[in-house]
């Protein structure tokens, strides 16, 4: 077995029924958010174990436009406010969370101030298989040194 899964496997034999039942859960977070929903996720993340979050830019975002139309906040520093984000969340939790994003072209999908890349259908239709490597490699270690371990990429556009 491998030494990194004995760990888990450890550390899962440690929770209680309703921590594993926890760790089956992401649910979304805003970079974006106010204080209070941010003081609210942490407060879920403590008491229900959650096992990870999946970030977007804000409740403006297309996701979640069925409660009505809302503002979309620009924000320069959205990265910095990710990965405090991302630092707060994680310490809020007694299990190292999951973090996830949907980057498929980069962080400027959801974060303002950073490379954009380009669509999934402009590669495929490039046809040069190291250019698309490249640019998934980028993108992987851009979305790592933010604190991101999971991009939500699709791997066909349509």
């Amino acid at each position: 077995m491998i030494p990194e899964w004995t760990a888990v496997n450890e550390a899962y034999d440690t929770l209680s029924p309703k921590e594993r039942i926890g760790q089956f859960f992401m649910p979304a977070a805003f970079i974006n958010d106010t204080e209070e929903d941010v003081q609210a996720m942490e407060a879920l993340i403590r008491e229900h174990g959650i096992g990870g979050l999946c970030f977007f830019h804000s409740k403006a975002s297309a996701a979640t436009n069925y409660e009505g139309p809302k503002e979309v906040i620009y924000n320069e520093k959205s990265r910095q406010r990710l990965q405090e984000l991302i630092e707060r969340y994680q310490a809020a939790s007694e299990i190292p969370l999951l973090i996830a994003i949907d980057a498929e072209w980069g962080l400027a999908m959801r974060v303002e101030e950073t490379d954009q890349f380009p669509y999934a259908l402009t590669l495929g239709a490039a046809k040069d298989k190291q250019l698309i490597t490249q640019v998934g490699q980028t993108i992987a270690r851009d979305l790592r040194k933010t604190g991101i371990h999971w991009n939500f990429a699709p791997v066909v556009d349509m």
